[in-house]
């Protein structure tokens, strides 16, 4: 994604509309849009510039509404709101409060660390449910089925045999039960500093589903990225996965629907598109043993 301006046309728009000098103005690596790290001149004062393109007005107009409704949250804040323009050269501008720190996998977190981030988590959680625009509760019924669909092959059967080892009606979320959730709760989307978090990102889609849900994918995703070689970090996250199920308030059948409804999701990319490989097939049943073992931590530590 290629902005048809150069850097430093827009710092001297950022300058000319907010009256002081920016030191730097440096590119940042991102997916869906163009973002900027940049430095005032006066004080060394650091925040973000994102860009998006007129085909991606209406993620904007999401950032700019549910930034304000998360305010006094630790989701990233909107700064000069009043004098960044609004637009340059077809591009929609806006600035946000730079969050220091980075990514930090669950098992480097102390329990203390975590607990913070959890209490953080509840802040966030409480306020998304005031926020308008959420998205559909994801599918999970529809995967499961659509997975059991795609079972052929010579690990159809017994891909077929993990799907309905799963009752039904632990398959997807339950509308009465339905809550405002992040929707992206991955590491990447929370910044810590010194263990303590400094703002969660992308809080631009929330979701319908279970707050539990946001907390399964956030120790799904560190699960996937991390080797099973490396026992001894594995442990640790379990360790903090336990930890965290036993401090949140949420009943046992949230985080049992929470883990199918990922796990679901998994088979769907996978088995959902197509025939599967034998690769494939051994990083399923790798998955399929991970679920079963959140499955057994939340039986053993979690609330009726």
């Amino acid at each position: 994604m290629t902005p048809p301006f150069q850097p430093d046309e827009l710092k001297a728009e950022l300058e000319r509309a907010l009256r002081f000098g920016i030191r730097s103005l440096e590119r940042m690596v991102c997916v869906n849009s163009v973002n900027y790290r940049a430095t005032r001149d006066a004080d060394g004062f650091v925040f973000t510039v994102k860009c998006l393109p007129d085909s991606r007005k209406g993620i904007y107009d999401l950032i700019v509404r549910h930034v304000r409704e998360l305010e006094g949250t630790k989701a990233v804040r909107r700064l000069f709101e009043k004098d960044c323009p609004q637009t340059f050269r077809g591009w929609h501008l806006i600035c946000l409060a730079w969050c220091a720190g980075g990514q930090v996998s669950p098992d480097a977190l102390t329990v203390r660390q975590l607990w913070a981030f959890l209490d953080d988590y509840q802040d966030l959680s409480r306020a998304l449910q005031q926020v308008r625009d959420v998205l559909p509760a994801y599918p999970g019924r529809q995967w499961r089925q659509e997975a059991l669909a795609g079972c052929m092959g010579f690990s159809g059967d017994w891909l077929r045999r993990l799907i309905e080892e799963i009752p039904e009606d632990q398959s997807d979320f339950r509308a009465s039960r339905l809550q405002v959730t992040h929707g992206d709760l991955h590491p990447g989307n929370v910044v810590f500093d010194h263990g303590a978090v400094t703002g969660f990102l992308d809080v631009e889609g929330p979701v319908w589903g279970y707050p539990a849900w946001d907390i399964v994918r956030y120790f799904n995703f560190a699960l996937t990225r991390t080797s099973p070689f490396f026992v001894i970090r594995r442990r640790r996250i379990w360790e903090r996965f336990a930890e965290a199920v036993r401090h949140l308030p949420y009943a046992r059948e949230d985080w049992i629907v929470s883990i199918n409804v990922t796990w679901f999701e998994q088979l769907w990319k996978k088995n959902g598109r197509g025939r599967i490989g034998a690769i494939d097939t051994l990083r399923l049943a790798v998955r399929a043993r991970q679920y079963r073992r959140m499955r057994k931590i939340v039986q053993r530590e979690g609330r009726d």
